[in-house]
């Protein structure tokens, strides 16, 4: 069975030293889940429990639902402001996760 659009999540995370944000479509019964698996190997431990490395540490973790908007000029095969246009999916992410900067301690002087 497919799942409508207003039972999906986006999971966005990011992880230190990469160039952009992983995404995952995921049904919205298992988003915590995934969340909780993203948390356990990218930050606490931390750990690939497959080969026992440290894995990237994780930045940020967001979790968005789509929302179906009107398209712009360009999303209409006529390219003008008129006429039927294809909706946009858009997402509204809400932040679930954030780690702290690590600090360097002060050198005692």
């Amino acid at each position: 069975m497919d799942p409508r659009l207003s039972e999906l999540r986006l999971v966005e995370w990011e992880l230190e030293g990469a160039s952009e944000p992983r995404r995952e479509l995921v049904p919205s019964d298992d988003v915590d889940q995934l969340c909780a698996a993203i948390k356990a190997l990218h930050f606490e431990p931390g750990v690939n429990p497959h080969n026992g490395e440290p894995a990237a540490r994780l930045v940020r973790l967001s979790v968005g639902e789509g929302g179906l908007e009107a398209g712009y000029w360009w999303t209409a095969p006529t390219l003008q402001d008129s006429g039927d246009r294809a909706r946009l999916v858009r997402w509204r992410l809400v932040t679930r996760f954030e780690a702290k900067p690590e600090v360097d301690p002060v050198d005692p002087v």
